[in-house]
């Protein structure tokens, strides 16, 4: 079983590396945006339809060389991303996920109303972040690397800010949503998953701020892997025969 990765805000494929190793029956494939890791000199992407070109570009080529199941694991921006696009594919007519896994995010129209964080000032932007968290010591304490680290951040913003949640369009495939007991996107927030969730909802609380997931890859790859478990086929006495 293949599991694609979408990166949070600001992340890169390197962001979900701790679940790569953690799997053991699964293998994850890294994704990677425009303007951050390898790709770094590329130009940032910043609307919602870019991302999903972009991430639909590098995915279909695998589909179409293999028939496995797969599925979808993102992190806030990410689950995001994930939601749309297997929207996108099944809107389309293309095999989609069989699985979605959403952490860190909150359902579609559920979060409360806020000012766009990618319009803020330089000064405000950097404050918001060091609240926010996940941004290593290494690169608050150098001037370029904040530099380099705020566009990117900012880039994903506009993405997140400008686009269309698509609160109306269910899935009929099943749910497995993730959420931190003290992140500012509350475990309520990231439950509003469950109404678009047709085929099937799991929701698992982890300790920890927006974050959270750095210090549970272990448990969480456990989860991934329970869920993406063949189901055993139950057969009648008839059918034995």
């Amino acid at each position: 079983m293949n599991l694609f990765c979408f990166s949070y805000a600001g992340g890169s494929a390197q962001s979900y590396f701790g679940l790569k190793q953690a799997l053991s029956r699964t293998n994850a494939i890294l994704l990677e945006l425009p303007g951050r890791g390898m790709r770094f000199r590329e130009p940032l992407l910043t609307s919602m339809e870019a991302v999903l070109d972009e991430y639909e570009r590098q995915i279909q080529p695998r589909l179409e060389r293999s028939l496995e199941p797969f599925a979808f694991f993102g992190h806030s921006m990410g689950a995001l991303v994930a939601h749309l696009l297997a929207l996108r594919f099944a809107s389309r007519g293309l095999r989609g996920p069989s699985h979605l896994f959403l952490s860190g995010k909150s359902g579609p129209g559920c979060a409360p109303a806020a000012a766009p964080k990618h319009l803020l000032t330089e000064n405000e932007f950097r404050a918001y972040l060091e609240i926010l968290g996940g941004c290593p010591r290494a690169v608050l304490a150098d001037e370029e690397l904040m530099q380099y680290f705020c566009r990117v951040v900012r880039a994903d913003f506009e993405v997140l800010e400008t686009c269309d949640e698509r609160a109306d369009a269910a899935h009929d495939i099943p749910i497995t949503a993730f959420a931190g007991d003290e992140d500012a996107i509350t475990p309520d927030l990231v439950r509003g998953w469950q109404k678009v969730a047709a085929a099937g909802w799991d929701f698992h609380v982890l300790r920890g701020g927006h974050f959270f997931l750095q210090s549970h890859w272990p448990g969480i790859a456990r989860i991934i892997e329970r869920a993406l478990a063949p189901q055993p086929t139950t057969l009648s006495i008839k059918e034995m025969r």
